[in-house]
């Protein structure tokens, strides 16, 4: 009711206000412990904006817990918007945020609203799963894996996951696909994937989903066929082969295409002739280098970049739209936060 559309909105604003505090804080890079001047030391002032980010979480736990739906849809999409934002904009440390999501319980909560038996909306669902993409993915300028895709796969993702890649809703289809394929550059994840037998699923996106389902599947699969023979048995046999050389001869965009045909050249390799990774860290490096390329060939079809993006000075992220100081100076930051986070950051953090 009215009571929970209030509590939504304080937490979107709380949320704006810690996010534009801790960009404004991070003048230098951060690190992961929390350090965000850059000056080896956890001081007092980065303890309270760590506890202040850690009570938002709570507090965004709590209505997506209990809140009606509309509270469950605000909240998941700041908590959405947020691991998003660390992860393009780097506003601080992405690796600060997402540690303080895990330990707010904020990956259960989220994962508990991709339940078929759960009270979430559509809308929610999606948030969710957005959120738990942003949260999963991995720093690709490090071979080392921070474990958060795994923990987000230990907590129950990956079913749910892989059923709402056949969801009649295709605003689920596209998210879920989206997420599968960053949770597949983990390698438990990857092999929870296949247990599941994500594969199927993600070859019908790919052949009938839409432009944008059809991306994301194609960095899921290719993730998926990453030193498992068994992926790569299943998607060729599954209509795989025949989907990758549809989109390698038509699919819009050269780089698109050029993906495509060299994985159906991949698959259609012997296995013996297949390049393996013989270590946990080259495996992590090829999957890096797979996201990224992706993720190019996302951002030059789509205009959004899913997986990295140069920081903007100063750590705050920079603003969108032309209009993001008038606006900002006309009180929008206060009337609309959620869009204002979204596209003028650093117009509301005074830095415009």
């Amino acid at each position: 009711g009215t009571q929970s559309a209030r509590d939504a909105m304080l937490c979107r604003v709380i949320l704006l206000i810690v996010l534009l505090g801790l960009g404004a804080a991070a003048a230098q890079e951060p690190t992961a412990d929390g350090d965000t001047n850059g000056d080896g030391v956890v001081d007092a002032a980065e303890e309270r904006a760590q506890q202040q980010l850690h009570d938002s979480l709570v507090q965004a736990a709590a209505l997506m817990e209990h809140g009606s739906a509309t509270a469950k849809e605000a909240a998941t999409e700041e908590i959405a918007r947020m691991a998003i934002i660390t992860t393009i904009d780097q506003p601080f440390h992405p690796v600060t945020y997402r540690n303080a999501a895990i330990k707010a319980g904020i990956v259960e909560l989220l994962v508990a609203l991709l339940s078929p038996t759960a009270d979430a909306t559509a809308a929610a669902q999606r948030n969710a799963l957005a959120a738990l993409e942003a949260i999963a993915t991995d720093d690709p300028t490090t071979d080392l894996d921070n474990d958060h895709a795994r923990y987000v796969c230990d907590a129950g993702a990956v079913q749910h996951v892989v059923r709402l890649l056949s969801s009649p809703q295709e605003q689920l289809q596209v998210q879920s696909a989206a997420c599968a394929a960053i949770l597949a550059e983990s390698v438990p994840c990857q092999t929870a994937l296949s247990a599941a037998k994500a594969e199927v699923p993600l070859v019908q996106l790919g052949t009938f989903g839409n432009d944008v389902a059809k991306l994301h599947a194609l960095a899921a699969l290719e993730q998926m066929a990453l030193n498992n023979p068994l992926a790569r048995e299943r998607i060729a046999k599954g209509g795989g082969l025949e989907m990758l050389h549809g989109v390698g001869g038509f699919g819009s965009g050269s780089d698109l295409r050029d993906a495509a045909a060299d994985f159906a050249r991949g698959l259609e390799a012997s296995d013996e002739t297949v390049q393996v990774a013989v270590d946990i860290r080259s495996h992590a490096r090829r999957a890096h280098e797979t996201r990224l390329k992706h993720s190019k060939i996302f951002q030059n079809h789509v205009g959004v970049a899913r997986s990295y993006a140069t920081p903007s000075p100063r750590g705050v992220p920079g603003d969108s739209r032309a209009e993001c100081i008038k606006w900002a100076q006309e009180g929008e930051c206060e009337r609309n936060p959620g869009f204002m986070l979204e596209n003028c950051a650093r117009s509301c953090a005074g830095q415009g």
